[in-house]
């Protein structure tokens, strides 16, 4: 691939406003939040004792640390986790699942464990519990939900409690007083063993949340004061916890809002606890749980479905894989470290925990401000209740991530093979010949990723800092694992792009957007000096350029103060940094025009006043050489080399009519011309290298651009840049043709050809609230920048 390094790094300095940008210099108070209308005043406290403390380190045979301890490095987020032991006397309930439940014994004894990770100081507490009925489908206790959305957790300050609530989870062959009985032998949700089914485990679960909000003796949540407690369950806890809403909540009135994750079938009408419904496409194919039951949106239901995404997806096997590895001593099926068993290649990598997390975030919002979550089509089914898939095997409907419209592979929530397959969903990515088609540059395909993420945050289905979301990462990261592994990217290139990639995904989680990045930068200049082959650079620069376009421009450096503060800084080359020249000249609020008055090769200023055109031809302050008069005050004046003498003059436009003069003199204009239409905006160059200015009007990004001072056809139509844009026009390389420039904020994307396409050069230079100005200064035949800085 011949494009530069410098070109691959300013192609992908893409933006997304609505995303991460700078702070505000100021916003209004924060609303009182609603008060919690879940009470819960007939669940009994139960007894807390811990926290436990650890008798061996963690991974260590002895099992003397938390079943699953956490391997996120929580101290450096400001985070603790702390185990405890929950004691009481529970209820048995008779629960259908649709109607009230009813009691059918009580004074049961029981002890339990919760495991809690919270902010460790207060004040970076947001107020809201995420309570984790624990899954025990593998009969043992797993903490789906934390794995899938930590990082979000742990950012947003919000408090995770993992309650284990069933049997299978304390008493199986695998739970957890057989793996740790000195820990764990205290444990019982049987009575004693007089109580064979889970029908304690609803007032369990309650009593746990009791004792997050109200608790008896030990606080589990420490100094935390905890505002809302919202339960969450995937799968299995999905449809226990779907129980728990219809039959049980009605009683309590403990939950604030209820979150299922991956199943849950109809929820009553007649409840006013807010539910929300999150299901991949997987979850919808096979109608797990009740997924595929649909009901009308309500102001206190939502449901969101996920194209592409599978029950177990990448992200989950792939955090949780280790901590199984490490305390049950086997891998989950479908991780990459083990063989593949399934027919597809398992695990769609949708990255379905950037929706759960904006789910908890609107979760929030409907408890604590009332404001209802939006509303999200679902995945289409046809008549058999099959889903809708176009040429590529894609779900169509849902809500759609980058990874489902702008796809680099067919990622479903489909299967088959042994075990869970059914479950994992697959991957399979595209054939290189689809990429080279479908994006026919890094750039294009890193574009269509940005107005992609723009499309779901701005519908609020991923939370707005997604930029800083750890997928971006691991997932180059990954890809470059496979290459390597393939064979086409030499094993030490791969381990230092993938090492650039992990301070990337750093400084992203801390927030460090700027040195996030210059590690992306790092990426790609590391693989564009490689000589891997074509499709695998474009492959890691496909990835890396997409992470860098949706993160905000890197804030340039701070240049110098200079000792004039206010006038005009001119420099004669492309480096960006400190003005060569710096003078003033004429008033704050005069017009500044830019041209070689003498001939001499060298542009000066000249500033209006009205129609009075005040001429200097030297780069310096002082007294106007001349004062010329032409046309009216409230023209529009344009500035150019007209017939091609060496010697810029003036032209007036109003409307699409131009009044041109060949003279630096009052008098009539030597040609009038009409030109495109009243509203273009107008640019002025030397297009074709003839020596004579003409024009260029601009309607939007697209340029017509016109080789003769004369009405009619453009002789070149092209679009460059974006329509919000700045443009500019100069000799940038010295070839003796004017193209285009665009201006965001401080940075210049400048074009050496008169095309579309990615710039050739970027640079920054300046401050963003600059006046620019375009000229040569210094006589080499090159324009450069200066800027115009007034108080």
């Amino acid at each position: 691939m011949a494009r530069t390094v410098a070109a691959l790094v300013a192609a992908s300095a893409l933006t997304i406003p609505a995303l991460l940008g700078p702070p505000a210099a100021a916003s209004p108070p924060e609303p009182e939040r609603l008060e919690s209308q879940a009470v819960g005043e007939s669940v009994p406290a139960p007894t807390v004792t811990g926290p436990l403390g650890s008798t061996s380190p963690v991974g260590d045979p002895s099992h003397g640390y938390p079943f699953l301890a956490t391997d996120v490095d929580l101290n450096a987020a400001g985070y603790v986790e702390e185990e405890f032991l929950v004691s009481g006397e529970a209820t048995r309930y008779a629960a259908d699942g649709s109607t009230d439940a009813t009691v059918t014994s009580t004074g049961h004894p029981y002890t339990t464990r919760v495991v809690v990770r919270r902010p460790a100081d207060d004040e970076d507490f947001n107020g809201v519990v995420i309570a984790e009925w624990l899954n025990v489908s593998n009969q043992w206790d797993q903490e789906v939900d934390w794995f899938q959305t930590h990082e979000h957790l742990m950012r947003e300050g919000y408090t995770w409690v993992g309650v284990s609530a069933q049997r299978a989870g304390v008493h199986s062959a695998t739970g957890l007083k057989a793996w740790s009985p000195e820990r764990y032998g205290a444990l019982d949700l049987t009575d004693g063993g007089t109580v064979e089914d889970d029908t304690l485990s609803y007032d369990v679960f309650s009593q746990a949340v009791k004792a997050l909000r109200d608790p008896a003796g030990t606080d589990p949540l420490g100094p935390l004061d905890p505002e809302y407690v919202i339960a969450t369950g995937h799968s299995q806890s999905a449809g226990r916890l779907h129980t728990y809403y219809n039959s049980i909540q009605p009683l309590t009135d403990i939950l604030d809002a209820v979150v299922l994750h991956g199943g849950g079938g109809e929820v009553r009408t007649d409840l006013d606890t807010p539910l929300f419904k999150l299901n991949s496409e997987g979850d919808v194919a096979i109608n797990l749980l009740g997924a595929a039951e649909r009901q009308p949106d309500s102001d206190v239901l939502r449901t969101w479905e996920v194209a592409g995404a599978s029950h177990g997806d990448w992200k989950l096997i792939t955090d949780y894989g280790p901590l199984r590895l490490r305390d049950i001593g086997t891998l989950p099926g479908g991780h990459p470290d083990l063989p593949q068993t399934c027919d597809l290649p398992s695990l769609s990598r949708v990255p379905q925990h950037q929706v759960q997390a904006a789910v908890y975030d609107h979760t929030v919002a409907w408890v604590a401000d009332g404001v209802q979550p939006p509303t999200a089509d679902p995945i289409e089914l046809d008549e058999e209740g099959e889903i809708v898939r176009d040429e590529l095997g894609l779900a169509q409907g849902g809500i759609r991530l980058p990874a489902q419209d702008v796809p680099v592979r067919v990622n479903s929530g489909v299967n088959s093979g042994p075990g869970f397959c059914f479950l994992d969903g697959s991957s399979v990515p595209l054939a290189e010949d689809v990429l080279a088609e479908l994006y026919p540059t890094p750039q294009a395909y890193a574009e269509q990723v940005a107005a992609a993420t723009e499309h779901a945050a701005e519908q609020g289905y991923v939370p707005a800092n997604v930029a800083v979301d750890q997928a971006w990462y691991s997932d180059l990261a990954y890809l470059v694992g496979d290459l390597a592994g393939e064979g086409r990217i030499p094993e030490a290139l791969a381990v230092e792009l993938a090492t650039t990639a992990g301070h990337a995904l750093r400084h992203a989680d801390d927030g460090e957007l700027d040195l996030a990045v210059e590690q992306l930068e790092r990426v790609v200049a590391q693989v564009s000096d490689s000589d891997v082959d074509d499709a695998a650079q474009a492959a890691v620069l496909r990835q890396a350029m997409a992470a860098l376009a949706v993160l905000p421009e890197r804030e340039p450096e701070p240049e110098p103060e200079p000792a004039q503060r206010y006038g005009f800084f001119l420099t004669n080359g492309w480096t960006g940094g400190n003005a060569d020249v710096a003078f003033q000249y004429g008033r704050h609020t005069d017009e500044v025009l830019v041209g070689d008055w003498d001939g001499d090769g060298e542009d000066t200023l000249t500033v209006r006043r009205g129609n009075r055109f005040y001429v200097n031809n030297a780069a310096r302050g002082g007294d106007a050489e001349r004062v010329v008069v032409y046309g009216r005050a409230g023209d529009i004046v344009l500035v150019g080399d007209w017939d091609g003498d060496g010697r810029d003059t003036l032209a007036v436009r109003r409307g699409a009519e131009y009044h041109v003069r060949d003279t630096m003199a009052s008098g009539p204009a030597d040609v009038v011309v009409q030109y495109g239409r009243a509203g273009d905006a107008v640019v002025v160059a030397d297009w074709d290298g003839d020596g004579a200015d003409t024009f260029a009007v601009r309607r939007g990004s697209r340029y017509h651009v016109k080789n003769a001072i004369a009405g009619g056809d453009a002789d070149v139509v092209l679009s460059y840049g974006r329509p919000g844009d700045t443009t500019l026009a100069g000799d940038w390389d010295g070839d003796g043709r004017d193209t285009f420039a665009v201006r965001r904020g401080a940075t210049y994307h400048v074009k050496n050809t008169l095309a579309g396409g990615d710039a050739d050069r970027v640079l920054t230079y300046g401050r963003s609230g600059d006046a620019v100005l375009v000229g040569d200064w210094d006589g080499n035949g090159t324009d450069t920048l200066g800027v115009r800085r007034t108080p």
